[in-house]
C-alpha cells in the first residue's frame, strides 16, 4: 500500500488541474484559429465574385443590339422592335414638268377679279381705251362669268380647253345709259377664241385677232 503526503497529493492535483487546462486552452485555439481561417476564406473569395458579377454586366452592355436590322449588304437601320409601317401615310404626288398646264391656268383665270384696261390690235397697239376702266370687271367662276360694265351686268357659261376660251350666249340687263362704251366691250367679249395669264395680266384674244386686255384687281 503506498502512502502520499499532504505535499504530494496537492501536488498531483495541481498537476492534473494544470493538464486539463492546457488540453482546454488547446481545444479553444484550434476553434479560434478555425474560425479565423474561414473567415479569411471568405472574405477573399467574395471580391473574385464581385469581379466576376461585373465582367457579366460589361458583356451584356456589349452584346449587339437586338433591333438593328439589316435592310441590305451595304446599310443598316436602327429601328424599334414595335415600330410599325404606316399604312395610312399619304404621300404627295410629284408633278411632272411636263405635266398638262390647264388646270394651272384655270386657277389663276377664276376667282380673280379682273379689270378691263384697253383693247389691242394685231401689232400690239392700243386702239381703244375706256372712259371708265374701273366700271368694267369680269370674274370667273368654275363655269360662269359675271362682268359689269359703265352701264349694265352680264353673265353667261364658258368653257375652256387647253388655252381656247368659248362663251355661251350672254344675257344682260337692258337699261340705257349715254355715253357707254358698253357695246364695244360686249362686241369683242362676244368673239374671243382664246386667253392668256400672266402675273397679273389677263388678256382675251378674239377672231380678228384684237386683244382686251384685263388687270387682277
Amino acid at each position: 500500500m503506498v502512502f502520499i503526503s499532504n505535499d504530494g497529493l496537492y501536488y498531483f492535483i495541481l498537476k492534473m488541474v494544470m493538464t486539463k487546462s492546457n488540453i482546454i486552452v488547446y481545444l479553444s485555439s484550434v476553434v479560434i484559429v478555425t474560425l479565423l481561417v474561414f473567415m479569411y476564406t471568405s472574405f477573399v473569395e467574395a471580391p473574385n465574385d464581385t469581379l466576376n458579377l461585373n465582367t457579366n454586366i460589361e458583356n451584356i452592355d456589349s452584346a449587339p443590339n437586338p433591333t438593328t436590322v439589316t435592310q441590305s449588304d451595304s446599310a443598316t437601320t436602327s429601328l424599334p422592335i414595335n415600330q410599325e409601317k404606316n399604312e395610312d401615310q399619304v404621300i404627295p404626288p410629284v408633278i411632272s414638268p411636263t405635266q398638262s398646264s390647264t388646270n394651272l391656268i384655270e386657277n389663276n383665270l377664276t376667282e380673280i377679279n379682273w379689270q378691263w384696261l384697253h383693247i389691242l390690235d394685231k401689232e400690239g397697239r392700243v386702239t381703244f381705251t375706256p372712259k371708265r376702266p374701273e366700271a368694267f370687271k369680269l370674274k370667273f367662276t368654275d363655269s360662269q362669268i359675271n362682268s359689269t360694265t359703265d352701264c349694265n351686268s352680264i353673265s353667261g357659261s364658258y368653257q375652256t380647253k387647253g388655252d381656247t376660251l368659248t362663251f355661251a350666249p350672254l344675257m344682260s340687263t337692258l337699261m340705257y345709259c349715254e355715253n357707254s362704251d358698253e357695246l364695244t366691250y360686249s362686241t369683242n367679249i362676244s368673239v374671243v377664241t382664246s386667253f392668256r395669264v400672266t402675273t397679273d395680266k389677263l388678256q382675251l384674244i378674239t377672231s380678228n385677232g384684237d386683244t382686251l386686255v384685263f388687270e387682277a384687281k
